[in-house]
Protein backbone atom coordinates (compact mmCIF):
# COMPACT_ATOMS: atom_id res chain seq x y z
CA UNK A 1 0.00 0.00 0.00
CA UNK A 2 1.47 3.31 -1.13
CA UNK A 3 0.19 5.83 0.76
CA UNK A 4 0.60 10.05 -0.53
CA UNK A 5 -0.16 12.83 2.05
CA UNK A 6 0.63 16.87 0.99
CA UNK A 7 3.60 17.78 2.97
CA UNK A 8 2.26 21.61 2.71
CA UNK A 9 -1.46 21.34 2.33
CA UNK A 10 -3.06 25.07 2.14
CA UNK A 11 -4.43 26.46 5.45
CA UNK A 12 -7.61 24.98 6.80
CA UNK A 13 -7.87 22.22 4.30
CA UNK A 14 -6.86 18.73 5.84
CA UNK A 15 -4.00 16.60 4.10
CA UNK A 16 -5.76 13.51 2.11
CA UNK A 17 -4.07 10.25 1.40
CA UNK A 18 -4.19 8.31 -1.93
CA UNK A 19 -3.77 4.54 -1.29
CA UNK A 20 -2.54 2.71 -4.27
CA UNK A 21 -2.14 -1.42 -3.77
CA UNK A 22 -1.58 -2.64 -7.09
CA UNK A 23 -0.85 -0.97 -10.85
CA UNK A 24 -4.71 -1.07 -11.54
CA UNK A 25 -6.31 1.00 -9.07
CA UNK A 26 -7.56 3.52 -10.85
CA UNK A 27 -5.79 6.30 -8.42
CA UNK A 28 -3.88 8.21 -11.37
CA UNK A 29 -6.11 10.52 -12.16
CA UNK A 30 -6.95 11.57 -8.17
CA UNK A 31 -3.14 11.60 -7.78
CA UNK A 32 -2.35 13.38 -10.97
CA UNK A 33 -5.25 15.98 -9.89
CA UNK A 34 -3.39 16.60 -6.42
CA UNK A 35 0.21 17.21 -8.33
CA UNK A 36 -1.44 18.92 -10.50
CA UNK A 37 -2.80 21.30 -7.68
CA UNK A 38 0.34 21.49 -5.78
CA UNK A 39 2.34 22.36 -8.54
CA UNK A 40 -0.19 25.21 -9.11
CA UNK A 41 0.18 26.42 -6.09
CA UNK A 42 3.92 26.58 -5.87
CA UNK A 43 3.91 28.34 -9.41
CA UNK A 44 5.70 25.77 -10.72
CA UNK A 45 2.99 23.94 -13.27
CA UNK A 46 6.14 23.84 -16.10
CA UNK A 47 7.19 20.99 -13.86
CA UNK A 48 3.61 18.98 -13.91
CA UNK A 49 5.27 16.46 -17.03
CA UNK A 50 8.44 15.70 -15.49
CA UNK A 51 6.77 14.80 -12.13
CA UNK A 52 4.28 12.67 -13.06
CA UNK A 53 6.90 10.61 -15.44
CA UNK A 54 9.10 9.95 -12.28
CA UNK A 55 6.41 9.50 -9.59
CA UNK A 56 4.34 7.20 -12.27
CA UNK A 57 7.67 5.16 -12.30
CA UNK A 58 8.41 5.12 -8.77
CA UNK A 59 5.09 3.92 -7.54
CA UNK A 60 5.12 0.94 -10.53
CA UNK A 61 8.40 0.26 -8.92
CA UNK A 62 7.54 0.27 -5.30
CA UNK A 63 4.24 -1.67 -6.38
CA UNK A 64 6.30 -4.49 -8.49
CA UNK A 65 8.88 -4.45 -5.71
CA UNK A 66 5.88 -5.07 -2.85
CA UNK A 67 4.82 -7.89 -5.42
CA UNK A 68 7.79 -9.54 -5.85
CA UNK A 69 8.45 -9.55 -1.69
CA UNK A 70 5.17 -10.92 -0.79
CA UNK A 71 5.60 -13.45 -3.21
CA UNK A 72 8.81 -14.73 -1.87
CA UNK A 73 7.48 -14.72 1.83
CA UNK A 74 3.96 -16.80 0.34
CA UNK A 75 6.76 -19.41 -1.15
CA UNK A 76 9.45 -19.55 1.54
CA UNK A 77 6.44 -19.69 3.93
CA UNK A 78 3.94 -21.51 2.44
CA UNK A 79 6.20 -23.55 0.11
CA UNK A 80 8.51 -24.59 2.91
CA UNK A 81 11.33 -23.68 -0.29
CA UNK A 82 14.41 -21.77 0.71
CA UNK A 83 15.13 -19.77 -2.35
CA UNK A 84 17.60 -17.12 -1.21
CA UNK A 85 20.09 -17.38 -3.47
CA UNK A 86 18.30 -18.83 -6.46
CA UNK A 87 17.03 -15.40 -8.15
CA UNK A 88 16.87 -16.42 -11.60
CA UNK A 89 14.53 -19.71 -11.01
CA UNK A 90 12.64 -17.18 -8.17
CA UNK A 91 12.41 -14.40 -11.53
CA UNK A 92 11.08 -17.00 -13.62
CA UNK A 93 8.74 -18.15 -10.95
CA UNK A 94 7.18 -14.75 -10.61
CA UNK A 95 6.89 -13.70 -14.35
CA UNK A 96 4.66 -17.31 -15.14
CA UNK A 97 2.44 -16.74 -12.35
Amino acid sequence: MITANSTEPDPGTPARSIVITSLEHNSWQELEQEVTNTLERLQCLRLLDSTLLLLHKVITNMIKTMHRHAFHLAIERDLSLDITNKDSMFDELLQNS
